[in-house]
């Protein structure tokens, strides 16, 4: 796990990130594109299920499920896991 941050809080107009949290009550997944490249966005969202999701989203959930919340470390390429069940998805 790499210690760098790599959100760009620097230069956050350059910055997107997706907001992934698996909601407790029903199990669906929330997806909220956060920066200035979300205005075309297609992955926002409320999805019934991780099968749902978009293949990408999928592929860096599984890595970051794999990491304890922490809000300060970060996978390179991959994303944050902040809590539990929301995590920081880097497109």
């Amino acid at each position: 796990m790499s210690h760098a941050d790599s959100f760009g809080y620097d230069n956050l107009s350059d910055a997107t990130v997706y907001r992934v949290c698996i909601q407790d009550d029903n199990n669906t997944i929330e997806v909220s594109c956060l920066g200035m490249d979300c205005l075309d966005s297609t992955c926002n969202g409320v999805y019934d299920s991780v099968d749902k999701l978009p293949d990408w989203i999928q592929d860096r959930l599984s890595v970051l499920l794999l990491c304890a919340p922490n809000q300060y470390d970060s996978v390179e390429g991959i994303g944050r896991r902040i809590e539990a069940k929301v995590f920081w998805v880097q497109p």
